[in-house]
């Protein structure tokens, strides 16, 4: 799992660069401004916290459910895959 910083201040770090890499995202409560986040949470690979007792209770869940920690990644991967090709399509509608 990866711990992205910056949920806690202004906004989030780059949430992608740790979502490439097949493992779970977790980052603090200052994330609705951001896309990704936003959809690494609908699809179960991104995970808000606001506390460090909600830290804890992830990384204990994560510890002790393998399939949970295992799934989490995956479903972070796929949000990835799913959203490649943004430029492609975003040139082709500017570039008609």
């Amino acid at each position: 799992m990866a711990y992205v910083g910056g949920g806690f201040g202004v906004g989030i770090h780059n949430t992608l660069e740790a979502a490439v890499w097949g493992v779970p995202v977790i980052f603090g409560p200052e994330n609705q401004k951001f896309q990704e986040a936003q959809g690494l949470k609908a699809q179960g690979g991104g995970f808000e916290i606001t506390c460090y007792e909600d830290f804890q209770r992830l990384m204990d869940r994560f510890s002790a459910d393998a399939p949970f920690l295992q799934q989490a990644g995956q479903q972070a991967a796929a949000y990835v895959n799913g959203q490649a090709g943004a430029t492609d399509k975003i040139l082709s509608d500017v570039f008609l």
